[in-house]
């Protein structure tokens, strides 16, 4: 099983985050996806989260919750 890199944001006018992309193939590729939301569209409050199936703690990894960026 494959690391899921998921993208969350908030969009403008939206009160709370959604989930943007879920396509991702690695964290770098996701961090690119989610600095042409922020600079394209005005993202704000995102962070990337990475479920990774062999390191579950929480439904969380717990390096997902550590590179959390723009909250």
């Amino acid at each position: 099983m494959k690391k899921e890199f998921i993208i969350w944001g908030k969009e403008k006018g939206e009160k709370y985050a959604s989930i943007l992309h879920t396509k991702a193939k690695s964290y770098a590729d996701a961090e690119n996806v989610l600095n042409q939301l922020i600079s394209n569209y005005g993202i704000t409050n995102s962070w990337i989260q990475v479920i990774d199936p062999l390191n579950l703690e929480y439904g969380w990894d717990t390096e997902s919750i550590k590179r959390m960026i723009n909250i």
